[in-house]
């Protein structure tokens, strides 16, 4: 039991100390994450009368130096990154345990309606040849500014390197905001406060418009014209999934463009039709459009500058070349006079992008809209999610907003709430004792498994005292490492056969001890009520109870299994597991302590003893890991039989249960005493013997015409049949419930 409080501090100190990289890199949260996404598509396509959600796998990252901060193809898979600066932002670990779910519930939203092809397409031909969609404008000279934007697209590299990358942030804020707006309409309650979490950091942290503005101070028109637009732009994404803009106390020029900005944005905020999202992403860089001229006119003008830098350079150089040369090498010399412009194009084009980069880096784009390289999306069908656009009607959308039904972050959280001071988050909670215990166990599993390597070295040396039988053979004690995802389908998948006999049998068996204790008189005892015949004893134990409090099965049972080679033989091994399962299950129903062993040999002089599972089992771990259990080499029965009783005997319970499962046909040829035929029996009758005497039960357990040489060994009656397999699971718990005692 002292393990057992040693686990229970070590939980607690890791409880304490938990941080968000040890929690988030934890396979606990990766689980939890899993889930999570796995649920919330569940319920949003039952809400929607769909069936087969999509499988969308999750790939974690805690990288602080990463520009990732989360992002989906739309389609197959969610990458996360727990150290991003929104999550990182967070004051608490609540916050930033909050931040991270709602970052997920986002990519989940645009899995379930950001419509990809059409996104695709729109980007695709912008940035190809300058197509966008045909708009007309009340305003003149936003008229004038979307004609002369679209000859600019049509007839200029330049222009459609610079405004696509806008076109698709500005797409990306709007949708975010659109498809965030329809996932909440889907989900309530937890992940819908993640969400809004996620919201109030990335609006705390923004820095207000008149702090910004202070920053474009010295810049040239063209260094201040690209500073607006990415002050623009900011303020686009604030106010599309805020309902408002962060401007702090700024009274200057951008006051025009972001009212035209808020009334596109107001237009189209609750509609999830691709076209007019599309099309209120061109209204917007119709307005930046004025900002964006400058920018290009600078690079022209840097442009022709260098092109006449270049044209005096060449003829310079043919000036100084000899006249003796054909005619057909100065021809050449002429074409190659004229490739250049290809190549200032291209770097033109590059230094466009390295431009338009450090604009997004300003932004924090987040890169998950589609491009021409995502081959996921840029298919013809339409993707597998909810993308009708028929969830609400645009008046019906924005009237449930007006009247309160989907709140912005400051609206839905009180102050209290954004700090992180609200509460207790019961979710986080029940995820940091999870991760805290895995911990710990992980930690005390360390610890017992050098324990349990000194323990036998111990019991070695006093067993070779007593006797040479064993004496050059090592005793090494292994503890399985830990179990694989197919080690758990196995054992559910026996657990499911045999498990409701084992459950069945335990809720009838505690029934059974608690009215045998409820009538059972307790004689002998100091104190209760006074026992007229027990008057004459003279150590003062003259009184009864009728009653004793429910305290604890008074029992310990230890399975040894034989991984001799031998076993793999008429499916033993498989009946072996199954037993192992039938006790596992058994014995944690009931809370007995159980240790479930196995042992072989190798061709080295070496005893191996498997220990899948110790008395205190720290977790279902040690349950998976019995199907580890395999046939392997050689075996001494006699030597791992001793070890058990050995382990048995330094247990407080009153009863001890050893049951050996083998073939009964110990054979090791190696070292001094070979262990083979009637001298190796002899040793295991030995054993046997040693260990009733000293109070241990000890049965043996056959399969197939392994039955009257284990009944020879053990005795009539310790011995235990279960070729059958379906009658065999009873038959266990039959024999454990004979020995129990309380």
């Amino acid at each position: 039991m002292d393990i057992l409080k040693d686990l229970e501090r070590k939980i607690a100190r890791n409880v304490r100390g938990m941080d968000a990289g040890t929690l988030f890199r934890h396979p606990v949260f990766r689980k939890y994450v899993d889930d999570t996404v796995t649920g919330i598509l569940n319920v949003c396509y039952r809400k929607c009368g769909r069936k087969n959600p999509p499988q969308i796998s999750i790939r974690l990252l805690h990288d602080g130096k990463s520009e990732v901060t989360a992002m989906t193809d739309s389609s197959t898979e969610i990458i996360l990154n727990t150290a991003n600066t929104i999550i990182q932002n967070g004051k608490t670990l609540q916050i930033q345990f909050q931040c991270a779910l709602g970052c997920v519930a986002h990519e989940i939203s645009h899995i379930l309606f950001l419509d990809g092809p059409g996104w695709v397409q729109f980007l695709t031909q912008m940035r190809n040849t300058g197509d966008i969609p045909e708009m007309s404008f009340a305003d003149s000279t936003l008229r004038a500014a979307y004609e002369e934007m679209k000859e600019n697209l049509r007839g200029k590299e330049e222009a459609r390197v610079l405004l696509a990358p806008q076109a698709k942030w500005l797409g990306n804020a709007l949708n975010d905001a659109v498809d965030e707006y329809l996932l909440c309409r889907l989900i309530s309650g937890y992940y819908k406060k993640c969400l809004y979490m996620v919201r109030s950091v990335i609006f705390s942290e923004a820095v207000s418009l008149e702090e910004s503005e202070a920053d474009l101070k010295g810049l040239s028109p063209s260094g201040k014209a690209m500073g607006f637009v990415v002050l623009l732009m900011n303020q686009v994404l604030l106010y599309a999934k805020h309902g408002k803009m962060k401007l702090g106390s700024y009274d200057g020029v951008l006051l025009p463009d972001l009212s035209l900005i808020q009334d596109m944005i107001d237009r189209c905020r609750y509609s999830n039709e691709t076209v007019e999202l599309q099309k209120c992403v061109v209204s917007i860089l119709t307005v930046l459009w004025k900002y964006n001229r400058e920018v290009l006119k600078e690079y022209e003008k840097s442009t022709e500058t260098e092109d006449g830098e270049e044209d005096k350079s060449v003829e310079s150089s043919e000036e100084e070349k000899p006249a003796g040369r054909d005619a057909d090498r100065k021809t050449e010399e002429k074409e190659s006079d004229t490739k250049p412009e290809d190549g200032k194009e291209k770097e033109t084009k590059s230094s466009l992008e390295d431009l338009v980069k450090r604009m997004a880096e300003s932004c924090g784009a987040d890169e998950y809209m589609p491009d021409d390289s995502c081959g996921e999306l840029a298919r013809e069908e339409p993707v597998d999610g909810i993308s009708s656009g028929a969830e609400l009607p645009g008046e019906e959308a924005i009237a449930a907003a007006r009247d309160g039904e989907i709140l912005m972050p400051e609206e839905s959280m009180d102050s209290n709430e954004e700090s992180g001071e609200s509460g207790r988050d019961p979710e986080l909670e029940r995820l940091i004792k999870g991760a805290a215990r895995e911990l710990a166990v992980a930690d005390t599993e360390r610890g017992r498994a050098s324990r349990l390597a000194m323990d036998a070295c111990i019991f070695k040396e006093r067993l070779d005292a007593e006797h040479d039988f064993h004496r050059d053979i090592n005793l090494k004690v292994i503890r399985a490492a830990a179990a694989t995802a197919r080690n758990r389908d196995a054992y559910e998948r026996l657990y499911r056969e045999v498990g409701p006999v084992a459950k069945a049998c335990s809720r009838r068996l505690s029934h059974e001890i608690r009215e045998r204790k409820e009538t059972e008189r307790r004689k002998g005892l100091y104190y209760g009520r006074l026992d007229r015949g027990s008057l004459l004893r003279e150590d003062g134990k003259n009184f009864y109870r009728n009653s004793t409090p429910f305290d604890r099965i008074d029992l310990c049972v230890c399975l040894l299994l034989d991984e001799s080679g031998s076993m793999e033989s008429f499916g033993r091994i498989p009946a072996m597991k199954k037993m192992a399962v039938v006790v596992d299950a058994f014995a944690r129903e009931l809370a007995i302590p159980c240790l479930i062993a196995g042992h072989s040999t190798d061709n080295a002089l070496q005893m191996e003893i498997y220990d899948y599972r110790e008395f205190e089992s720290l977790s279902k771990q040690d349950s998976f890991q019995i199907m580890k259990t395999q046939a392997r080499n050689q075996n001494r029965d006699g030597l791992a039989i001793e070890y058990c009783v050995h382990r048995l005997q330094e247990r407080t319970e009153r009863n001890r249960l050893l049951i050996v499962v083998s073939d009964g046909e110990p054979f090791d040829p190696c070292g001094r005493y070979p262990y083979t035929g009637e001298a190796a029996v002899a040793d295991m009758k030995r054993v046997i013997k040693k260990a009733r005497v000293s109070g241990i039960r000890v049965v043996g357990a056959a399969i197939g015409s392994d039955r009257e040489r284990i009944r020879e060994i053990y005795g009539k009656q310790y011995f235990l049949n279960i070729d059958d397999l379906d009658t065999m699971p009873g038959a266990i718990v039959s024999l454990i419930k004979n020995y129990i005692v309380v």
